[in-house]
Formats: C-alpha cells, structure tokens, sequence
C-alpha cells in the first residue's frame, strides 16, 4: 500500500545495516510488471535482468519550486536504484 521503494523511510529511521538492505528493498517493492492477466505480478528475474543493464542513473524532476534536497524521494528512487545497480 505504500508508493515508493521505502529506501528513503529505511535511512529516515535507521532501520538499516548494510547497504545491500537498500537495494534488496528497493528491488522487492519495484519488481513488479503488469501482464495480460491484469494486476501486476512480481518478476524479480526480469527486475535484475534489466538492472544488468544500467550503465547510468539519473533522476529528472523538472521543478522551480523543488530542490534535490527538498523532497525525499531523491533518495528513494535514486538512491535505490543506484544501490540495486551496484
């Protein structure tokens, strides 16, 4: 029920270790595809082909109003995606 991967509420509260926490949670809240059954499925196998497959992240929010320092979800995606990558 949650929107986002939850890396960013994981490094607000400590709840944390080890860096591979990141990404696993990461890798687990946004390994899902929709398919032609309807509702989305978790494919944590095509999740990782994919990330194989990065060689750059890079997040645009398009904002006047917002800064990288203003809004949590900096860390969330990229932060989560960049870890899920590594």
């Amino acid at each position: 029920g949650a929107y986002g991967a939850n890396v960013n509420l994981m490094i607000d509260t400590g709840a944390w270790t080890d860096p591979d926490e990141l990404a696993d949670s990461f890798e687990r809240q946004k390994g899902f595809a929709y398919g032609v059954q309807g509702p989305p499925v978790r494919q944590a196998a095509v999740f990782a082909a994919a990330l194989k497959t990065v060689d750059c992240a890079y997040q645009n929010l398009e904002s006047v109003e917002l800064g990288i320092t203003s809004i949590d979800q900096y860390v969330d995606t990229l932060g989560g995606i960049s870890r899920a990558v590594t």
